[in-house]
């Protein structure tokens, strides 16, 4: 890549200031065997750091949480331990405050290894709470071996044994850990938000290039999806004219009209021309990152909000089509995944232009159609209405290893595997019925995804696209057809679907410990926001509430409680009747919890929700008085959930009431204080045999 060269950032050795000496008996030097207590969530690393530990001499506990951890350690102290911090049931920041609590462990130093919390807040709140190193992952096995021989030696000469501090006080502690986990919230839900927009525009635009149009019609479409959907600012196009050897603009998205038509009219480039670094791109035929366009003295200024920029060919073999820009308001907004990305849809692109072009020559002469399908990267096919193939275009060799004989012998059902024979067949019969109604565009186009089968044994994704060829009379008498092979872009979404997985669930993850913060602060409560959240989709469901509406549902019901993180815990868990200053307290958590919330970008209303989750439809709840419709149907559900479940419940002043009880309650309550249809929603679904899949602990 031209201009741009990244490094990451290198893990940090943070040692604790003002050593104090210590005895460590058989531990320090390089050759000598320590025992080490590994926790971490993650299988596959937990086994890879075991791996390396044992392969060098020490004698390991792997664990696969905190609480196991600080189980494991008071059976059997270890010399040190090494643990992640997004773990499940007790957390690397928990374990360390626990660690430093207790007088048999907290001499055996406390090293953190993370990937997920890495910003210099997570680390000052691990050193702060005393641990002796945090190291961020993934580092390089040597240099991982070579810092754990460090911690081990300095631990045996008494160097990293933390200094004596004054603990965190409990709220401290606690308000503390809620920023972290606040903050690792946000960015995960920002990423995954990026993550679906990213796939969302890959395949939207990767589906604009297999439409048969002009490079004046395709272009602006693929132009738009990308600069909408990725957040861009803006988009350019310049259409490469090879008798002449310069670069002009075709289209642009993002910018006013009189800047495209300016540029239409004076940006020009020459071939390997630097200014502009259009030009210089389409000579290379390489992508470029331009980190900061201000800065760099070839970058033409035809927007003053650019601040960075990213530019890819659009080239097939030897054919130059044109170059692609997309710009950023940002500093060095670009970086290695947009150029894969705007690399693979410059690709696409480039295939769709060279098809278009062939396929619009074809219209014009049987015989130059035959002449130009014979030359096209993707093969051209005819079929008869029955499905037997008249016509297939020398690419088929490449695609499938037979030869054009070959492969006019071969039957459909050698051709694709039977799920895509029926997909196919499918498709067929509804295309044919539509020209049965009479109303059928003549002109309309079917694309689809069919797996084919190579020679070989093996098979690959073709994109398929078809239409009908038609006679004098627009009666249709065969199929026309384009297959491409997309088996890369099926691996790049599939990677991508993965990445959005793993998102997904550490987003669960760190709602399920934020929501814990509030349980921490009142144990009589344990498990009361998982339990409401169980109920909570149950109901959803059974009023057909949209899949993903209840996702955002769920979490809400996660963290309504949250704001009870900054009530006093004696007022929580008090086993007699509160006073009215008490209770006041008390009533102010879904305001608190709405501010905690509220700075995070959720992609659904969450923050609202727990804000709304104590309103009663006749105006009685708090902290609003909302009435009627102005309260969300995820807070009028969760209001009905939070009742039967606490009701249920054992709670300090007073024993559970059981179910029975409880759905009592909500049908007195029924069109006054809850929502008719969510009351019996709930009924229904525990007629239904609905439990909660945990008891309180």
């Amino acid at each position: 890549m031209h201009g741009v060269h990244r490094e990451a950032d290198q893990p940090r050795d943070v040692r604790s200031p003002d050593p104090e000496p210590a005895c460590w008996g058989d531990i320090g030097g390089r050759g000598a065997m320590s025992r080490v207590l590994v926790a971490d969530a993650d299988a596959q690393s937990l086994y890879m750091i075991q791996a390396m530990l044992e392969g060098n001499g020490h004698d390991v506990t792997a664990v696969a949480n905190g609480a196991l951890a600080l189980e494991a350690a008071r059976r059997d102290p270890p010399n040190l331990v090494i643990s992640d911090i997004l773990m499940p049931v007790m957390d690397g920041f928990a374990l360390c405050r626990a660690w430093q609590a207790d007088e048999r462990l907290r001499d055996a130093p406390f090293v953190f290894y993370t990937a997920t919390y890495t910003d210099p807040h997570d680390e000052e709140l691990a050193l702060s709470l005393g641990a002796a190193r945090f190291i961020r992952k993934p580092e390089e096995p040597e240099v991982f071996l070579r810092l754990v021989r460090e911690a081990i030696s300095d631990a045996g000469a008494g160097r990293l044994r933390p200094r004596a501090a004054p603990p965190k006080d409990e709220a401290t502690y606690l308000r503390e850990y809620n920023d972290r986990l606040v903050a690792r919230l946000e960015q995960k839900v920002v990423q995954l938000a990026i993550s679906r927009r990213r796939l969302a525009a890959l395949y939207e635009a990767s589906t604009g290039c297999m439409a048969l149009k002009p490079p004046e019609e395709l272009v602006p479409l693929v132009l738009r999806r990308v600069v909408q959907a990725l957040s861009f600012s803006n988009g350019w196009y310049f259409i490469y004219d090879a008798a002449h050897k310069e670069f002009r603009l075709l289209a642009a998205d993002g910018l006013p009209q009189e800047i495209v038509e300016t540029g239409k009219r004076d940006l020009v480039f020459r071939l390997g021309e630097e200014r502009g670094l259009v030009g210089l791109v389409g000579a290379s035929q390489e992508p470029m990152i331009v980190p900061d366009t201000r800065a760099d003295p070839r970058w033409v200024h035809s927007d003053p909000r650019t601040r960075s920029a990213l530019l890819a060919p659009v080239v097939q073999g030897d054919l130059l089509f044109g170059v692609l820009s997309f710009a950023s308001p940002q500093l060095d907004a670009f970086d290695g995944n947009d150029v894969h990305h705007v690399v693979a849809l410059a690709n696409q692109m480039a295939a769709a232009l060279r098809n278009n072009a062939l396929v619009d020559e074809l219209s014009r002469s049987e015989a130059r159609y035959r002449l130009l399908a014979e030359n096209a990267n993707d093969v051209i096919w005819v079929r008869a209405l029955d499905l037997r193939l008249t016509y297939v275009s020398p690419a088929i060799t490449r695609l499938r290893g037979h030869s054009v004989e070959e492969e006019m012998k071969r039957s459909l059902e050698e051709t694709v595997t039977p799920a895509s024979l029926r997909v196919l067949q499918g498709a067929l019969r509804e295309e044919l019925a539509c020209e049965e109604s009479g109303t059928a565009d003549q002109r309309r186009v079917r694309t689809f995804r069919l797996e084919f089968l190579r020679k070989d044994g093996s098979t690959f994704w073709g994109e398929v696209t078809m239409t009908f060829l038609r006679d004098g009379e627009g009666r249709p008498t065969a199929i026309l057809g384009v297959t491409r092979d997309i088996t890369e872009r099926v691996r790049i979404e599939g990677e991508l679907q993965q990445t959005l997985a793993r998102l997904d669930r550490a987003l669960q993850g760190l709602v399920s410990t934020a929501g814990r913060l509030a349980e921490l602060r009142d144990p009589y409560t344990a498990g009361h926001q998982r339990r409401v959240a169980e109920l909570t989709s149950a109901i959803a469901h059974e009023l057909g509430v949209p899949q993903d509406e209840i996702k955002g549902i769920e979490v809400a019901a996660l963290l309504h409680d949250i704001g009870k993180a900054a009530v006093p815990a004696e007022i929580l868990s008090k086993p007699v009747r509160l006073t009215r200053l008490e209770f006041e307290l008390i009533r102010t958590h879904p305001g608190l919890g709405y501010e905690i919330l509220r700075e995070v970008e959720f992609p659904w209303p969450v923050a609202e929700i727990v804000y709304q989750h104590h309103e009663r439809l006749d105006g009685s709840g708090y902290p609003r008085k909302l009435t009627g419709d102005a309260i969300l149907l995820g807070a009028k559900i969760m209001s009905v959930a939070d009742v039967v479940e606490a009701m249920s419940s054992h709670r300090p002043y007073r024993p559970a009431l059981g179910i029975e009880a409880a759905l009592a309650e909500i049908q007195a309550g029924k069109g006054h204080l809850y929502d008719s249809r969510v009351v019996d929603a709930c009924v229904s679904v525990f007629r239904k045999r609905f439990q909660f899949s945990s008891t309180e602990t």
